[in-house]
C-alpha cells in the first residue's frame, strides 16, 4: 500500500472515531436530532471522510468500501450546500454505515506500505 493512501485511512478511522464519541456522548437519536452542535460536528467529520475516500481511489482505483455511494453523496451535499442533510441520514450513517466503513480500513491499514 502506498504511503498517502495509509495516511488518509488513518484520517478516515480518526474521523469516524471522533463521530463514535460525538454519537456516544448523545446516546439516542431524539437528543441527536435537536443538538445542532453535534450534528454540524459530524457533518465536519464526514466531510474529512468523504474527501479521503476520493483521494484514496485517486491512488487506487480498486479500492472500493461498502455503502461508499451513499457515503459520498451525503458528503457532497453537506460540502456543496446541495439541500438540507437530513438528521435521520446522519445518524443512519454514523450508526449504520461508518463502523462497517472503519472495519474495511482497518483490514487495509494491515497490509505492509510500500515504500512509494
Amino acid at each position: 500500500m502506498h504511503i498517502e493512501t495509509r495516511k488518509l485511512l488513518k484520517d478516515i478511522v480518526q474521523m469516524i472515531e471522533e463521530i463514535e464519541l460525538f454519537i456516544g456522548d448523545i446516546g439516542n437519536y431524539d437528543a441527536f436530532e435537536i443538538d445542532r452542535k453535534t450534528q454540524r460536528a459530524i457533518e465536519r467529520c464526514l466531510e474529512i471522510i468523504g474527501e479521503s475516500i476520493q483521494h484514496v481511489q485517486w491512488v487506487d482505483e480498486d479500492t472500493k468500501f461498502s455503502n461508499q455511494s451513499k457515503i459520498l453523496i451525503t458528503c457532497h451535499q453537506i460540502i456543496h450546500n446541495v439541500g438540507v442533510v437530513a438528521p435521520q441520514s446522519l445518524w443512519l450513517i454514523s450508526n449504520d454505515y461508518l463502523p462497517t466503513l472503519k472495519e474495511e480500513v482497518q483490514v487495509l491499514l494491515n497490509k505492509p506500505t510500500d515504500q512509494q
